[in-house]
């Protein structure tokens, strides 16, 4: 079985298959683990095109979402295992914006416009040792994608269309530890400022402000 796997392995990557086409090819049964993830620095792949092609993204109030909807939303913002569960439902009621991409109707990524209270924004700034006098109004976060989506740009897509609903002059800002939103954050005109702190489910975080034009 391992010698099979490994012919297969070797044999998808070099077609660049996307992960969601191996994760999806019925009848192997192959566990993904054993499946090279494709070469993110290759040009896409007609597989990978496909699926960027399939994808759907709504941006909307929370009001606007069904029931439904916002139960995903919910579900795949825990999954990401960074906040804190209690109160979830009530603050992702409170967003300014959510983002939704599905692909053959499945959730598969989620990202959002938050709008936090004033005193939560200033404590964060605090602790980055962050010293301006701006207190932005909206935060970039809420930022999940299933992992078998991943490498997909899905996050990127999302993100991108959120801050394009954003009045212009409006302060975002987003605290990550994650090296994809670092790069990110930065390829979009945000800046680093303070210095790394830690986060409540992080063992660093580091803080990001921009202005929008």
């Amino acid at each position: 079985m391992a010698g099979f796997a490994t012919a297969l392995n070797i044999w998808f990557h070099y077609l660049h298959l996307s992960r969601w086409t191996i994760y999806n090819w019925v009848g192997l049964g192959i566990p993904l683990r054993f499946i090279a993830k494709p070469s993110l620095d290759r040009p896409l792949h007609k597989h990978q095109r496909w699926l960027q092609a399939a994808m759907k993204i709504l941006i909307k109030t929370p009001k606007d979402c069904t029931p439904e909807e916002l139960t995903k939303f919910n579900q795949l913002v825990l999954l990401g295992g960074q906040v804190e569960p209690n109160g979830l439902g009530d603050r992702i009621l409170n967003c300014r914006l959510l983002g939704l991409c599905f692909i053959n109707n499945d959730l598969v990524g989620v990202s959002a416009i938050k709008q936090p209270i004033e005193t939560k924004t200033k404590r964060i700034k605090e602790r980055a040792k962050v010293h301006n006098v701006t207190i932005p109004q909206f935060e970039l976060g809420y930022s999940v994608t299933k992992e078998e989506f991943r490498g997909q740009k899905i996050n990127s897509s999302l993100n991108d269309k959120l801050l394009e609903e954003i009045d212009k002059n409006e302060t975002v800002y987003a605290t990550t530890n994650n090296d994809a939103m670092r790069n990110f954050l930065t390829s979009r005109g945000f800046k680093r400022l303070g210095e790394s702190f830690e986060g409540s489910f992080n063992i660093i975080l580091d803080y990001y402000e921009k202005t929008l034009k």
